[in-house]
């Protein structure tokens, strides 16, 4: 998928219409990017974050296969800094009443498609900090699905950040969640959410980082502003 072309003043704008297989909604989202106040990009700490004159909205969505060790990253960093808060894409469809385990390839497509309606800024997450923990890739039953380039695109993102591990010590994570350990299955796994994050990143024109897991000063500092 192309990368969608930047308008003059930074801001992405385009309109799209998802339809479910199973569910006759579309969702239509006009601005996708948080609202400018016509400062030009800085770079902090090796990530470009807007200049804000007023609070407004900044999402960071971290990526990684399953069991790599993001979540408790994400968990270590909003301890030290509680003005930050982690979103989950599993707890919002759990809340939406969608399944999230055990799915087939349609369900999980249908998840994704339905996340930028369940994480569309309101009510009181209409300005703040927040990390969205998430995949590139849904591992399904009958294989992995990458995540639809239109649904990450409809995402206020400020950054995306990878977090990545070697293949040993994913699997003895894994072993204990039951879940697939083959060597050859999570390099692909890993090769695909970094390959499908760096093209979000680009199409999107924001900051992007890989960081080993367990390096919290890394990941402090990639989501900090200096």
């Amino acid at each position: 998928m192309a990368p969608t072309a930047l308008a003059p003043d930074g801001r992405r704008v385009a309109e799209r219409a998802s339809q479910f297989a199973d569910d006759e909604q579309a969702l239509r989202l006009v601005s996708r990017r948080p609202r400018l106040s016509g400062c030009p990009i800085c770079w902090m700490s090796g990530l470009s974050f807007r200049h804000k004159t007023e609070l407004e909205l900044i999402m960071i969505l971290v990526t990684g296969v399953s069991a790599v060790g993001k979540t408790h990253m994400i968990n270590h960093f909003v301890e030290q800094h509680p003005y930050y808060m982690r979103l989950t894409a599993s707890q919002a469809l759990r809340e939406a009443g969608r399944p999230v385990a055990d799915l087939d390839r349609q369900t999980a497509l249908n998840n994704q498609l339905m996340l930028p309606h369940l994480l569309r800024p309101r009510d009181g997450l209409a300005a703040g900090r927040l990390i969205l923990d998430g995949h590139a890739a849904i591992e399904t039953m009958e294989g992995a699905v990458p995540v639809p380039d239109e649904v990450v695109e409809q995402l206020p993102l400020s950054a995306i950040l990878l977090v990545v591990d070697a293949y040993d010590r994913m699997a003895t994570r894994r072993q204990a969640k039951g879940r697939p350990t083959d060597p050859a299955l999570l390099q692909r796994l890993q090769e695909l959410e970094r390959n499908l994050s760096l093209r979000w990143a680009a199409a999107l024109a924001v900051p992007f980082r890989e960081i080993r897991s367990g390096d919290h000063e890394r990941f402090q500092e990639a989501v900090l502003p200096a």
